[in-house]
């Protein structure tokens, strides 16, 4: 549903679709590393949890980024 709203907004004010934006890729490997050190601490569905919340905190911050452009 982002991918297609991204896409919208590309086609309606005719520039080209967002790069991953600093604040975004921050939030997707902070969610990794958080997950990596859960694992560590003996909880494997850490890993799972903390990864899945940074790649939707990543995406809001680049559809964000994006639409203050």
């Amino acid at each position: 549903m982002q991918t297609n709203h991204i896409a919208h907004i590309a086609r309606t004010q005719h520039r080209p679709a967002p790069a991953a934006t600093t604040p975004g890729i921050l939030a997707r490997a902070g969610g990794l590393l958080i997950g990596l050190l859960a694992v560590a601490a003996g909880y494997p569905a850490g890993l799972i949890v903390a990864f899945t919340a940074g790649m939707f905190v990543g995406h809001v911050l680049d559809i964000q980024a994006f639409a203050e452009d």
